[in-house]
């Protein structure tokens, strides 16, 4: 995604012009501030703590009882990028229905539309409906190697070069497409 943003190089700096010269030194050197590179040098600050955020936090997700949880689970704290573990006491992810939002009864997630299609396996998370068995307590992102981000997150940078590919607007047929 960062590379889709341009490149404002050294622009903004100030020059060596006998102008400049003759102001103090400090002065001489400091950068020329431009609205545009503050406000990309923040975006692309905040993009990158949301990408970093959501990788960090991944194995965590679903935590309620704080550091005593985290490490009980893991056997020390988190300090880095983590590889969420496979089992989480008490994940409710077993409960979501695989055919559309919400939770659902125990024996409804093996019931599919007309011809046994359901959105969690075969349209979406293809290969990985048997992480959603009602016996089972998976974590929510038990697939993800540490450092990887979860959908959501993927689907934001997808929004994002779908917008900058469609000249700053949003295009729902684009961003389906993308």
């Amino acid at each position: 995604v960062f590379s889709l943003f341009s490149k404002k190089g050294a622009k903004g700096m100030a020059s060596s012009s006998s102008a400049a010269s003759s102001s103090s030194s400090i002065n001489a050197a400091k950068p020329q501030s431009s609205p545009s590179i503050d406000m990309e040098d923040r975006l692309r600050g905040a993009l990158w703590a949301f990408f970093a955020g959501d990788a960090l936090s991944a194995p965590t997700h679903w935590y309620y009882s704080g550091l005593r949880q985290i490490v009980g689970d893991y056997g020390h704290e988190i300090r880095d990028y983590t590889k969420p573990r496979y089992h989480l006491q008490g994940s409710i992810l077993n409960k979501s229905n695989l055919n559309g939002g919400g939770r659902s009864s125990y024996g409804s997630n093996k019931v599919g539309g007309a011809d046994g299609t359901t959105i969690i396996g075969d349209i979406i998370n293809h290969g990985k409906k048997d992480l959603w068995d009602p016996k089972e307590q998976i974590h929510y992102h038990a697939t993800l190697e540490k450092g990887e981000n979860t959908l959501e997150v993927e689907l934001a940078r997808v929004l994002m070069k779908s917008i900058v590919a469609t000249d700053g607007k949003f295009d729902a047929d684009h961003f389906r497409q993308a």
